[in-house]
């Protein structure tokens, strides 16, 4: 509301200014004019400022020359216009502002028989440029007087409870609106400590009493809202609230309470029982696990469910190791009762495995190569490797159903011995 308030006229201030009449007005006009030139220029500034005095709260806009020229529309038809010090005191404090809209602040209304007994008064120059030096210059000002009983009223409605109230602080530091009349106008660093900014509120003292306060400054005017509590009217319904967050809180805790025990029957427990089914699987004591009972379709119940699934593949698991262990042991066995060397060739890495027997039978020992084609081949007498290459290829292109040779091999000692090699080729889609 306060930005509003400011916004409407200072925007009214900046058109007002903006208008090129007014301008002319202000800048052609002398305190030496005539009364006729006078009259006749207040009637044209007078027509075009009259439709800014139906704006709610304005109560006069003069229009104040650098050369002395003085118009006024508004309350108190005829007022006295400044003098020459008073002009340049005006003056002089507008062009040290960078405001573009400077708010003058709160004086007692010149017209006595005004119902508005405070205004507000905010001014703006009036430039010309001036040719010679290229620079522009103030020739005037427009001022705007507002009746500053509108913004205090609509603030004293707000509602802050018993002893709550308001104060609103303009960009210079002073009070334009405060429950005690009286300190209107003044500046606001008299009246109240270092108020803290939103949104933190902070306890103070003013006047010997504590009072909760907070303040709200404006990014867009500048202006600043206090909003004050006594900590005694902050304070009163106290008993009452912690009498009632005391019943609360403990029906709370029950119903915490009561859904706590629930929670552990039906989330916890069956969670700490499967748990305790899934270290029983890691330790491996398959003997003691069983399948949980699951009822309904919750979390818990689907979760069981998977327990049970993974409980049946992880015993299918153990029954297929038992039987691969039972078979591995039965294949030793084989091959040590038929005392053969085994061998596995692997074609696509040129990899060779060959069994401890295979190193019995060449005296060979396992830190010499034999891990792969080329050493084995190294070990085959030279007239037997072009019979043994032919048989290899015509098996491994499909034309034998296995391979099948006899043929010598070199021991470690150079002394030659015959072998009988079987091989099956394990092929893939390819």
């Amino acid at each position: 509301y306060v930005d509003l308030q400011v916004e409407k006229i200072e925007t009214m201030i900046v058109n007002i200014a903006s208008d090129e009449d007014v301008a002319l007005a202000v800048i052609n006009s002398t305190e030496r004019d005539s009364d006729y030139d006078r009259l006749k220029t207040q009637s044209r500034v007078g027509y075009i400022l009259n439709e800014y005095m139906s704006i709610s709260g304005i109560l006069a806009v003069d229009l104040i020359g650098a050369n002395g020229g003085y118009f006024h529309v508004g309350e108190a038809p005829d007022p006295m216009p400044p003098t020459a010090g008073e002009r340049e005191r005006l003056l002089s404090r507008v062009a040290a502002s960078d405001d573009p809209v400077l708010w003058l602040g709160v004086e007692p209304n010149a017209n006595p028989d005004s119902p508005a007994k405070l205004v507000i008064s905010a001014a703006r120059p009036i430039r010309r440029l001036d040719r010679e030096r290229g620079v522009l210059e103030i020739a005037g000002l427009v001022v705007v007087r507002s009746n500053l009983d509108v913004m205090v009223e609509r603030l004293a409605d707000a509602d802050f409870g018993v002893g709550g109230y308001l104060v609103v602080i303009d960009p210079a530091g002073r009070i334009i609106s405060h429950p005690d009349r009286g300190l209107i106008g003044r500046p606001a660093a008299e009246v109240l400590p270092v108020l803290p900014a939103a949104p933190r509120t902070t306890e103070l003292r003013i006047g010997g009493e504590p009072v909760l306060a907070t303040q709200v400054v404006s990014p867009v005017t500048g202006w600043s809202i206090a909003a004050l509590m006594p900590m005694t009217a902050a304070t009163a319904e106290t008993s009452a609230i912690a009498t009632t967050t005391t019943i609360a809180l403990v029906l709370c805790l029950v119903l915490v309470a009561v859904a706590g025990l629930a929670y552990s029957r039906t989330v916890v427990t069956p969670i700490r029982r499967i748990t305790e089914l899934f270290k029983r699987s890691r330790d491996g004591d398959l003997a003691l696990l069983h399948p949980v009972k699951t009822r309904g379709r919750d979390e818990i119940a689907e979760l069981g469910r998977w327990f049970n699934t993974f409980l049946e593949t992880l015993n299918e698991r153990h029954r297929s190791e038992v039987a691969l262990r039972e078979s591995e042991e039965r294949y030793a066995l084989a091959v040590r009762g038929a005392n053969d060397a085994l061998w596995d060739w692997d074609l696509r890495r040129s990899r060779l495995y060959l069994s401890p027997r295979f190193g019995e039978m060449l005296g060979i020992g396992p830190d010499d190569d034999v891990g792969s084609a080329q050493a084995w081949f190294s070990r085959v007498h030279p007239d037997d490797r072009r019979r043994l290459h032919d048989l290899l290829d015509l098996h491994l292109g499909g034309q034998t159903p296995h391979f099948e040779a006899e043929h010598r091999l070199v021991r470690a000692d150079g002394s030659v011995v015959w072998m009988l090699a079987r091989g099956l080729a394990v092929r893939d889609e390819a």
